[in-house]
């Protein structure tokens, strides 16, 4: 799998870890917490 490298502000990467559940990647969160805006505007979520 391809990575990328994103640039968040410390405020942005508190409120993520605070969401992160325990033993969850961010890509795993990122992917949980956006799954309900892409069902929403019609984009199926990736694998």
């Amino acid at each position: 799998m391809a990575h990328k490298t994103l640039t968040i502000s410390e405020e942005a990467y508190e409120a993520l870890a605070e969401l992160k559940k325990e033993g969850e990647s961010f890509t795993e969160l990122i992917k949980r917490i956006t799954s309900p805006l892409r069902k929403k505007n019609g984009v199926h979520p990736s694998k």
